[in-house]
C-alpha cells in the first residue's frame, strides 16, 4: 500500500510543480474537519446506498476484520456483501474455513441443499463459529446467492487449515468420481480413494502416496475435481505442521497458508474481485504490535497480497469493524490513530472511509507504532464502528 501512496505522492508533486502558485491545490483537512464531513451512519438492516463506503478506486480485494461471534458483525458482513456484488461486481467470497469446508459450503449456496449446512454447523460444536448468528448468516447467503441470476452468483472459498477433519473428507467424498473400485487396479489409488469412503484416518498417508507412486491415474480418476483434491492434500500437510508446531491460532503459518490459499484461487480467476471477512489482526496491510497476541513481525494475511511487484499492489482494500462496546478494541484503535480520540459516535452505527479527498490519513497521520512511522492508510482504508456488541448464541441451543 505505501508503494502505492508514494507513486501518487510523487504525482501530486508533477503537479504542484506544473501549477506552481495557481492556488488550485486541495487543502488536507485537519482530522476533526475530515471526520466532521466523512462520518456517516450506516444502517445494519437495509441495503447501502452507491457511494456508501466511499472511494472504491482500483481495489480488486476487499477485507473486513472482526471480532468472531459476534450478532452486529454479520448483519455488517451481509450488508458488505450486497454492496460489493451490486456495485463493485465482487462475486467471490474468501473465508476463514479450510479449503474443504469452502468446497462444501460452495455447494451449499448453489444448491440450497440444508443437510450439507447442518453437517457443517455440527462439525463447528465447540469452536466461536458455532453460533446462531453464522449459522443464519450462512442461511441468508445461500438465500441471496439463489435470488440472483446464475451468471452473477457468488461464489465461495476456504483458506486456512484443515481444523475439523471430518469435513475434509466430507469433501474429499464429494469430489470423488464415484467410479466403482472394484474398476481400480491394486495399488496406492485404490486404498486411497477406499480409505476416504470408508472415512478411514488413514486417508491422508494414503492419497498421498498415491499421488506420488499413481500420479497420472489418481489425476485421471478425479479428473477436473483433482486440482481441489490436490489442494486439500497441501493442505492437510500444512495443518499437520501446524499442529506439530503447537496449534497456536495466531501463528504466521496460518496467515501464511491462507495466502498461499487465496494465490491458489486467485491465478484461477485473476480478472474477477473477492471479498472476506477475518478475524481483525487478519486484515491489516502491514505488520503492526497489538492485542492480538502476534508475535513480533508477524505479517498479516492482508500484507500477504499487497507487497511489492504483487499483482494485486494497491489493490487491497482494509476494513475493520469495530465494535465500540469492546473495550480492547477501542483502546487499541485510539491508541494507534490519534485523530480518532475525539470521535463522537452517539450510539449508532457509523463508517468512516480514511482514504477520500484531502484525508490527513492518506500522508499525514501515522499509525502510531514503536516499530515503524507508516500513515493510517498503509495498515487499513476504512473504518466500521458498531455501538453494540452482542454474543451470538450457541448453536441448537
Amino acid at each position: 500500500m505505501k508503494k502505492k501512496i508514494a507513486k501518487v505522492l510523487s504525482g501530486l508533486l508533477v503537479v504542484t510543480l506544473l501549477l506552481g502558485g495557481c492556488g488550485n491545490q486541495e487543502k488536507i483537512q485537519t482530522p476533526e474537519e475530515y471526520i466532521d464531513e466523512n462520518l456517516r451512519e450506516i444502517s445494519l438492516s437495509d441495503p447501502w446506498a452507491e457511494g456508501t463506503l466511499g472511494n472504491t478506486e482500483d481495489y480488486q480485494v476487499f477485507l473486513s476484520g472482526e471480532a468472531h461471534g459476534i450478532e452486529e458483525n454479520y448483519e455488517a458482513e451481509k450488508r458488505l456483501i450486497e454492496y460489493l456484488h451490486t456495485y463493485e461486481g465482487v462475486r467471490y467470497l474468501i473465508c476463514e474455513l479450510s479449503v474443504s469446508e469452502g468446497i462444501i459450503l460452495e455447494k451449499y449456496i448453489q444448491t440450497g441443499e440444508a443437510e450439507l449446512l447442518t453437517e457443517f454447523m455440527d462439525s463447528m460444536a465447540e469452536t466461536e463459529d458455532c453460533n446462531q448468528g453464522y449459522y443464519q448468516f450462512l442461511q441468508w447467503l445461500c438465500q441471496y446467492n439463489m435470488s440472483l441470476p446464475e451468471e452473477e452468483r457468488l461464489h465461495m472459498f476456504g483458506l486456512d487449515v484443515e481444523f475439523q477433519q471430518d469435513m475434509t473428507i466430507k469433501a474429499l467424498q464429494m469430489l470423488d468420481t464415484k467410479a466403482k473400485p472394484e474398476n481400480l487396479e491394486e495399488g496406492p489409488l485404490k486404498k486411497a480413494v477406499q480409505a476416504v469412503r470408508d472415512g478411514s484416518s488413514q486417508w491422508y498417508e494414503l492419497l498421498q502416496k498415491a499421488a506420488q507412486e499413481e500420479s497420472e491415474e489418481t489425476e485421471a480418476y478425479y479428473r477436473e475435481n483433482w486440482k481441489w483434491a490436490e489442494r486439500i492434500l497441501k493442505n492437510q500437510e500444512t495443518t499437520l505442521q501446524f499442529v506439530k508446531e503447537g496449534g497456536d491460532a495466531e501463528s504466521q503459518l496460518r496467515d501464511d497458508n491462507m495466502a498461499d490459499n487465496f494465490w491458489f484461487v486467485y491465478d484461477q480467476f485473476p480478472e474477477e474481485k473477492f471479498f472476506g471477512q477475518f478475524g481483525s489482526y487478519h486484515v491489516y496491510l502491514e505488520y503492526t504490535a497489538s492485542a492480538y497476541g502476534v508475535e513480533q513481525g508477524h505479517q498479516p494475511f492482508g500484507s500477504l497480497l499487497d507487497p511489492e511487484d504483487s499483482p494485486l499492489e494497491g489493490k487491497v482494500c482494509s476494513i475493520l469493524l469495530y465494535n465500540v462496546s469492546n473495550t480492547t478494541e477501542w483502546v487499541e484503535i485510539n491508541r494507534h490513530i490519534e485523530g480518532l480520540k475525539d470521535i463522537k459516535l452517539e450510539n449508532r452505527n457509523m463508517l468512516l472511509s480514511l482514504n477520500e479527498k484531502r484525508s490527513p490519513f492518506v500522508e499525514e497521520e501515522i499509525w502510531q507504532e514503536e516499530e515503524q512511522e507508516l500513515p493510517v492508510c498503509d495498515y487499513i482504508q476504512k473504518i466500521i464502528f458498531l455501538p453494540r456488541m452482542t454474543k451470538s448464541p450457541v448453536y441448537g441451543e
